[in-house]
């Protein structure tokens, strides 16, 4: 019989987005305390939301649950920081039409969600000029020729993302071709359109954090099916980037953290998870748990780092260790209004220059301050963190002014955040297979390894990569895991 630990508690609402320190936890004694004659029902290994759902759902079956966290907080790839009373999301933060379990999570919560900022003009910087614009793409300062041809590589790409589909793209016939060709070089075999090749490369910059030479075929159209289509995925009205959880995407996870009360655990990371006929032993870093399933919600590539024993299937350690994170980071310049709304613009652009390769406006909607996040992915990343923090706060407040006015050189607040800091993440978005990757080892992708059964937005049929993605796979989790419980 389990100890109660309930005087040993771990997370409260008051710790939004502040340093470990300030929480109201013992960090890992908990877990440490526990007898190891305990055997619980489940361990989940990783507090963001799909670990968070997944514990929930397994707790709410009556089985019994322990959830243990590397970092000093939970959220995962979530992080809500608090500027002057006020709340800045430096992790995922968008939801759209189709995302039903994390507009639901949110309803449930009481958590406001706002819609992204449309109305104004968007700009798309150039090397050489900056296209102002309504809508989905710019119809001035475009040949008809470029726009035609934009046209024919979207319609081109849809047909082959709806043919590989959201759940077995190493199925598709054409699979292996697919994934030896990158979206880049696929482009560019379609049309010489230095509009197209540019338009692409901020695209896919802003949505995976890579440059298009460095996704396969296979797996953006994969990745564009998981959102709907491709127009979906990139879209802000009516897209997944409709709108934006006004209260901090964090607060989901703190609020299902609360529900859990003292069965999670942070500072506890993951070492090595060991499968018996019986039952699952996991070492972490303060000691050893047992139980009878385990649920590993850890992006791919973070998995790299435990030691299973026996050893992964070939496939799945395959996958792993050609499964890289984006090159991302992202920031946000806080004003005392929202300046740009007076010239006609919404807060929106779209760069080849950098740093910044996408911007959305986050201002607070009645108006009592405005702030500009920015998305800084794929090779803008990785030269812009070679610099110091006062050259990389430079650079992106120098293109906000390029962009919007001098207005933009003297925020009130400046947030950043290079995911590839976050050791346990170790990048951000989600996790992308290397070109080869996914026709070849793509079925370990979300497949239960015997008592293991996998979480982590990587893990879903619908939305990986977002908040909803790494819901449903943390409800995909749990009823495996009751299944082998049962």
């Amino acid at each position: 019989m389990r100890r109660d630990l309930s005087r040993r508690a771990f997370v409260t609402l008051a710790g939004l987005g502040v340093a470990a320190a300030s929480l109201p936890i013992n960090r890992g004694a908990a877990v440490a305390a526990e007898s190891e004659g305990t055997i619980y029902d489940v361990i989940v290994a990783g507090a963001g939301v799909s670990g968070l759902v997944a514990a929930r759902a397994l707790q709410r079956a009556g089985k019994s649950v322990l959830v243990i966290e590397a970092r000093d907080r939970v959220g995962g790839r979530t992080w809500t920081k608090e500027s002057n009373g006020r709340r800045f999301d430096l992790g995922g933060q968008f939801v759209g039409p189709t995302q039903d379990r994390v507009i639901a999570l949110c309803k449930e919560f009481g958590i406001r969600i706002t819609p992204s900022a449309v109305d104004g003009d968007s700009l798309f910087e150039r090397e050489t000029n900056v296209l102002r614009y309504q809508g989905v793409l710019p119809d001035k300062g475009v040949s008809r020729a470029d726009l035609t041809a934009f046209g024919k590589t979207v319609e081109a790409f849809e047909k082959i993302v709806q043919a590989v589909g959201a759940i077995e793209p190493w199925a598709h016939p054409q699979a292996a071709s697919l994934d030896a060709i990158s979206f880049g070089a696929w482009c560019a075999a379609r049309t010489k359109s230095k509009f197209v090749a540019d338009f692409m490369t901020v695209v896919t910059r802003a949505v995976l954090g890579l440059d298009p030479d460095e996704v396969s075929m296979l797996a953006f159209a994969y990745y564009s099916a998981q959102g709907d289509s491709f127009s979906t995925l990139i879209g802000t009205k009516g897209g997944a980037q409709d709108s934006w959880i006004r209260d901090g995407a964090q607060t989901i996870s703190l609020k299902l953290a609360a529900e859990m009360k003292d069965r999670v655990v942070l500072d506890v990371p993951l070492l090595r998870v060991s499968q018996t006929e019986s039952g699952v032993a996991v070492a972490h870093g303060r000691g050893l748990a047992k139980a009878r399933q385990f649920v590993l919600a850890m992006p791919p590539m973070a998995a790299n780092a435990v030691a299973f024993e026996p050893w992964l299937p070939a496939e799945r350690v395959e996958l792993q260790s050609r499964m890289p994170m984006g090159a991302y980071a992202k920031v946000v310049a806080v004003y005392d209004k929202r300046f740009w709304q007076a010239k006609g613009l919404n807060g929106f652009f779209a760069s080849l220059r950098g740093p910044i390769s996408a911007s959305f406006d986050e201002s607070e909607p009645g108006g009592a301050y405005g702030a500009v996040l920015g998305f800084i992915a794929g090779d803008h990343t990785r030269a812009w963190r070679t610099l110091d923090a006062a050259g990389r706060k430079s650079a992106v407040l120098a293109q906000l002014a390029r962009l919007f006015g001098p207005e933009a050189l003297t925020p009130a607040d400046y947030l950043e955040k290079d995911w590839i800091d976050e050791p346990w993440s170790r990048g951000a978005p989600m996790t992308i297979p290397a070109p080869g990757a996914l026709s070849r080892s793509g079925r370990a992708l979300r497949r239960s390894i015997g008592r293991i059964h996998l979480a982590g937005t990587e893990a879903a049929e619908h939305w990986t990569g977002y908040i909803d993605g790494a819901a449903r796979a943390g409800e995909e989790a749990a009823k495996a895991a009751l299944a082998r419980l049962a």
